[in-house]
């Protein structure tokens, strides 16, 4: 009987064994876990010191780098200001190369307008020179004046050398003045004649030879006998306007008989350029 309690109390020490085995074997394991972890510590702690130090580093470096964005911010501003001056004045510089241009562009135009008014000048003096020569038995008369007037000539031919009086029928002296004139006018060509009729002040006596009711009429009908027979000579009909200035226009004194001759008259003018 003692034997038997023996050996059953034997089996439970011998199943109380084996967990006890189990768990000092997961003892061990842990212990030899333990002692490795132990000799891996100074390399972990080396370890986390280097890493302390880069951390405290880096921290040196972010604060740095805090400070030199704050200096940069700091430049940004009066950089925009630069930078929008900049704008200012690049903008206002191209306003003043395109002013520069436009000022250029009108020199080259005074300029050619000052060559071809000088051109205009000295084909005027030319034209002047040979009507003078042509014109100079009528010049010595003064029935007839030439003079530069406003880039143009003025050719200024009293009613006296054209027409009997309250008459539009050119006179056969008038007649001859005008064909010494004709071929210059032909070589004047292509400038416009404007040709004007004046009057003096006294009030208009109509008769039977006379179509005419008034100066108004007498002053119409001579500038256009004058173009026609202008015409009639070979200057082109294109070139001419006439007007009649009846006594509106006067030039001399029309309270005196030699300042009412000087307003009776007929007035070429000879453009110094092509009209259009």
């Amino acid at each position: 009987m003692k034997i038997d309690k023996l050996t059953i109390e034997k089996e439970a020490l011998t199943a109380q064994i084996e967990p006890l085995k189990a768990k000092l074997d997961q003892s061990l394991v842990i212990e030899q876990g333990l002692l490795e972890k132990q000799q891996e510590l100074p390399i972990l702690r080396e370890e986390k010191e280097q890493l302390t130090a880069q951390l405290t580093e880096h921290a040196v470096k972010i604060e740095e780098l805090t400070i030199e964005k704050g200096a940069l911010t700091a430049q940004i501003e009066p950089l925009k200001v630069q930078i929008a001056e900049l704008n200012a004045d690049r903008e206002a510089l191209d306003q003043l190369e395109h002013r520069l241009e436009q000022e250029q562009v009108l020199i080259h135009q005074l300029n050619n307008k000052a060559e071809n008014l000088e051109s205009t000048n000295q084909t005027i003096k030319r034209q002047m020179g040979r009507m003078v020569n042509t014109l100079q038995s009528e010049l010595e008369s003064k029935h007839l004046t030439i003079k530069s007037y406003r880039q143009q000539l003025k050719i200024t031919l009293l009613n006296s050398l054209l027409y009997p009086s309250s008459s539009s029928r050119l006179s056969i002296q008038g007649k001859t003045a005008l064909q010494k004139l004709a071929p210059l006018l032909k070589e004047s060509a292509p400038h416009a004649i404007h040709v004007a009729g004046h009057t003096d002040n006294r009030p208009f006596r109509s008769n039977a030879i006379s179509p005419y009711n008034n100066n108004w009429d007498l002053s119409s009908a001579r500038a256009s006998e004058v173009v026609r027979f202008l015409i009639s000579q070979g200057v082109n009909n294109s070139r001419f306007t006439t007007l009649g200035y009846a006594d509106t226009n006067p030039k001399g004194d029309n309270n005196t008989e030699e300042g009412r001759a000087q307003n009776r008259r007929i007035e070429l003018f000879i453009k110094g350029r092509s009209e259009g």
